[in-house]
């Protein structure tokens, strides 16, 4: 089995400190940010984090949301028959303006009816570091669930990256390499 190292590991006490690392993530990236989450509800979380992701594809950052389809399809519940089309109009923006969103379906027939989906919660970008934790972008699991979240760095961040070409994700070589040298 190959192991991974993490130069660096912060353990999130508080949502708050999460969301603040994401949105400065989102803001600060310069080439790629990868973001993957079961679901994203439209709400005073998804909203701005959404206006970020758009914000990084407009200054020329390759951008790169994952989001589970069945997830997204039971968030549905928890958002108004309004803002699920003003969610929808939101994610065809994002792909307007350049936003590579795709939305994962488990490989099998069954996987599907059985409910299954990708529930892994990760945010990643050039800067050298991620986000990994059990968040959705959302006010119930920021504001009502006790999540779990950490902020790591070094070549941890490689197998993180991978776990994206896993769900179908095509990654470019160079954004490979922008990690290498960082880790």
């Amino acid at each position: 089995m190959q192991q991974f190292g993490a130069s660096r590991l912060i353990l999130f006490r508080q949502s708050s400190d999460e969301w603040e690392c994401r949105m400065r993530m989102a803001h600060d990236s310069t080439q790629f940010l990868y973001v993957s989450t079961y679901f994203i509800q439209y709400d005073v979380f998804g909203i701005p984090f959404l206006d970020a992701l758009r914000e990084s594809s407009r200054r020329g950052v390759r951008v790169t949301l994952l989001i589970d389809d069945f997830g997204q399809s039971l968030a549905s519940n928890l958002m108004s028959r309004d803002e699920r089309a003003r969610l929808k109009r939101t994610f065809e923006q994002l792909r307007a303006s350049g936003v590579h969103l795709v939305f994962y379906r488990c490989p099998r027939r069954l996987q599907r009816l059985l409910g299954s989906g990708m529930h892994i919660k990760i945010q990643l970008s050039d800067l050298g570091g991620a986000v990994f934790s059990s968040s959705n972008i959302s006010s119930t699991s920021f504001e009502r669930w006790q999540e779990f979240g950490v902020y790591v760095e070094g070549d941890i961040v490689l197998r993180l990256l991978e776990d994206f070409q896993t769900l179908g994700v095509k990654l470019p070589a160079a954004h490979r390499s922008v990690l290498t040298a960082r880790a």
